[in-house]
């Protein structure tokens, strides 16, 4: 019943749904094993459904993305701290909780790279910045950081505040400049990284490379952007290729 009642709207519950609850019930009764208020497991043989595949939906272009960072004002330390955070969403496709983790002794401007602490699957990993954002980050570490920090705050991002910016502090500022550069497509840091997958993978990127990059453990989880840059290719055929245009058929 938990599972397969109606949404509000009439509809089928989303598989992605089903298995929340399903989860939750499995701790339920893990929990009434454990403690010795039932004889077994009720729910350990019951297997969570196969959650679809999709594709992202709003990927911008690299033009939109280029627009997107040039919106906030580096003239104001806020301005310079927001491109910083845009920058390195794009050039190094984290997520926005690890955006959130790093310490300022975690970047190396030197070699190029940042140490990301704690990422999915609690697994540490070094991504590449790349020479644009590492000049950026390297201007707000030497000239900015420290007007807004704290005295003895070690975090990379900080907040108007001074300490450690929030996830939401984030996801906020960056909706809030795509507003700003009027872009139809609703930003977060999220569509940052799939931007940065996917313009990679059309730029003819290994897929094992955008792996690692993205963090992912199953390669299967990468192969999302290889179908994306296919469904490309079949518009494309569609709108451009000669037979497809030719009206009498």
């Amino acid at each position: 019943m938990l599972c397969w009642q109606p949404t509000k709207t009439g509809m089928p519950m989303k598989v992605t749904t089903r298995n929340v609850r399903l989860r939750s019930v499995r701790c339920f009764t893990q929990w009434l094993y454990e403690h010795d208020h039932a004889s077994h497991d009720a729910s350990a043989k019951v297997v969570s459904a196969r959650e679809p595949v999709e594709l992202p939906r709003n990927v911008l272009s690299e033009a939109e993305v280029f627009a997107l960072i040039a919106v906030p004002d580096t003239q104001t330390l806020l301005g310079y701290r927001d491109k910083t955070i845009i920058e390195l969403l794009y050039a190094t496709a984290i997520r926005v909780r690890e955006l959130t983790h790093p310490d300022v002794g975690d970047i190396d401007i030197k070699a190029g790279v940042a140490l990301i602490r704690h990422g999915k699957g609690k697994k540490d990993r070094v991504v590449p910045m790349g020479k644009r954002a590492s000049t950026t980050v390297q201007t707000y570490l030497e000239g900015i950081h420290s007007e807004l920090a704290n005295d003895g705050e070690v975090a990379l991002v900080v907040s108007y505040l001074g300490k450690r910016i929030s996830t939401e502090a984030v996801a906020n500022l960056v909706r809030s400049h795509g507003r700003k550069a009027k872009l139809k497509t609703k930003v977060t840091p999220h569509i940052l990284r799939h931007a940065c997958a996917t313009h990679m993978m059309r730029r003819g990127a290994p897929i094992r490379h955008v792996q690692e990059l993205l963090g992912h453990a199953d390669i299967k989880t990468t192969q999302i952007y290889t179908r994306l840059t296919n469904q490309e290719l079949m518009e494309a055929h569609a709108k451009f290729h000669p037979r497809e245009q030719d009206e009498a058929l």
